[in-house]
């Protein structure tokens, strides 16, 4: 039995899990069961602090499935990631250099995030507490990238540096190897915060204390997504939440370019600067230009190879035999390993169909929710909470997904994978939700 302890204070909701009947077959022994729901919710949750723990739970999630003779479950938004997968394997069967798509054909690992977590988190109850874990998670490591911020901000002063220029090369990570993976995630904790904030219950003890520390848990990793200074997130972050707002009261919705003006009028002149880059970048300190070779490399790639692409991973070993030849050299600075966009990396990677099987499967998250949406009572629920929450994070990967590619990150991939499973759970449960 999961309880929600300490930590149901984040989104307040719960005081014990087990309510619903869980989605798992009904001769599941209760120790099996239990112990998948404890490494499915663990390894979710580890992500965030580590990948090599977070699948290794998920290996203890599976093993315990099997030894529980329980048979996976799969939710309806699995059909297109199946295809995805499929169409990943038939690229790199046809590959020009096979040995280069290893590691994704390793990757697919991560990809069983989505049934294991569908079938041990079992009920919306187990996963509206996930839920709150991921927002605490993503609290506690966005103080600890406030802490290496104040660090790197007084690493530049002692040396004399640009903070400016300093920082673009070294931001704040917490404990991932890369600020894009760590503002990736963070991403999700804070649209999730909102979604809990907007629609989740609140216990009638103690609502104050619970909506505090809500707002708390907003609050420091909005700060530490803002100093992470990753543009893409930061419009993927108002996409994201301006959507939220406008579900919840849309007249608040006109206040929100109000809101970010005032912001940016008091912000420091760094966070200034770098919202100006968007359309005036610095030189090559933050240049856009590379990612617009990278694109335009990348639609070579695609006319060249439309229906399985060059192979997985190829595209980093056969990126300057396709740029366009009217780019004069030398290229921008900037990184050349993937093309910077979702879209245009798996269709040149694994070609237009394979591509478009991804973009089903993430238009299908939202359509599932908005359909068990539609058919909710009025008012804060479990459901509803668990629903918009995966409809954001969803919105938000495929903003960012524009000008990055966010989900062939592991970390960013498997925390992805794990809220999709949560939102079919409340997408597929015909049960009616709790109400405050």
């Amino acid at each position: 039995m999961l309880r929600a302890g300490n930590g149901g204070a984040i989104l307040g909701s719960l005081d014990t899990i087990t309510v619903e009947k869980p989605v798992t077959s009904a001769g599941f022994p209760e120790r099996a069961r239990e112990a998948a729901a404890w490494c499915a919710f663990g390894s979710g949750v580890a992500v965030i602090f580590s990948i090599a723990v977070s699948q290794i739970l998920l290996g203890g999630a599976i093993l315990a499935l099997i030894l529980g003779h329980v048979r996976l479950r799969f939710p309806r938004i699995t059909l297109p990631l199946a295809l995805f997968l499929l169409g990943t394997l038939v690229a790199f069967a046809f590959s020009e250099v096979p040995s280069a798509g290893l590691s994704q054909i390793k990757h697919m690992y991560l990809y069983l995030t989505l049934p294991v977590v569908f079938t041990a988190i079992g009920t919306t109850r187990r996963a509206s507490f996930y839920f709150m874990a991921v927002v605490a998670a993503s609290a506690l490591m966005a103080l600890l990238g406030c802490i290496q911020y104040a660090q790197k901000l007084h690493a530049a002063h002692a040396a004399g540096k640009d903070f400016y220029e300093f920082y673009l090369e070294a931001r704040i990570t917490g404990l991932q190897k890369h600020w894009m993976a760590f503002s990736g995630q963070e991403l999700y904790g804070l649209l999730i915060g909102v979604a809990g904030l907007f629609f989740a219950p609140v216990p009638a003890k103690r609502p104050r204390l619970h909506l505090a520390i809500r707002v708390f848990c907003i609050l420091i990793i909005g700060i530490a997504l803002v100093l992470s200074e990753t543009r893409g997130v930061w419009v993927a972050a108002f996409v994201g939440m301006t959507y939220l707002l406008w579900c919840w009261r849309r007249v608040y919705t006109l206040a929100a370019p109000v809101v970010v003006i005032v912001s940016l009028l008091v912000a420091p002149k760094n966070i200034r600067d770098r919202v100006d880059s968007l359309f005036h970048p610095h030189g090559d300190t933050d240049s856009n230009s590379h990612r617009i070779v990278c694109w335009r490399t990348g639609w070579e790639m695609i006319k060249a190879h439309p229906l399985l692409g060059l192979g997985p991973d190829v595209q980093k070993l056969k990126f300057y035999d396709y740029v366009p030849k009217d780019i004069p050299w030398p290229l921008p600075t900037g990184f050349y390993g993937h093309l910077h966009n979702l879209y245009i990396q798996y269709a040149a990677d694994r070609g237009i169909p394979t591509m478009l099987m991804i973009v089903w499967f993430l238009l299908a998250i939202i359509i599932n929710a908005w359909r068990k949406l539609a058919r909710l009572a009025p008012g804060p629920s479990i459901h509803r909470f668990l629903l918009q929450a995966g409809i954001a994070c969803t919105i938000g990967s495929m903003i960012e997904g524009i000008v990055e590619y966010n989900l062939n990150t592991s970390v960013v991939l498997a925390l992805f994978l794990a809220i999709a499973a949560c939102t079919s759970l409340a997408a597929e449960n015909e049960q009616q939700p709790s109400r405050t």
